[in-house]
């Protein structure tokens, strides 16, 4: 019995997967650096400055900007494949 239900559970998950990959908007939007930087919350920024990237310095800012569109483009790819992929 629990193949059964572990099959109609992979069933409609991957079903909702697929309705969501073919129906649901991207999220990603470019965003100034400004809006990226006003973003970051003082403890994680706390945490960046013991780890040596303090989001004050511009070029520590400019890095910290360049990394976040860098994982915005790649989140958009695979929400891109994702969607291609769920139309076959």
């Amino acid at each position: 019995m629990t193949s059964g239900t572990f099959a109609y559970f992979s069933f409609t998950t991957s079903a909702r997967n697929v309705w969501y990959a073919r129906n649901m908007p991207s999220y990603r939007r470019d965003r100034s650096a400004a809006e990226i930087l006003r973003s970051v919350p003082p403890r994680d920024r706390a945490v960046m400055l013991r780890l040596g990237l303090d989001l004050d310095d511009p070029a520590d800012a400019a890095l910290f900007v360049s990394g976040v569109r860098a994982a915005d483009d790649a989140i958009a790819a695979q929400e891109r494949w994702e969607r291609e992929n769920a139309r076959r």
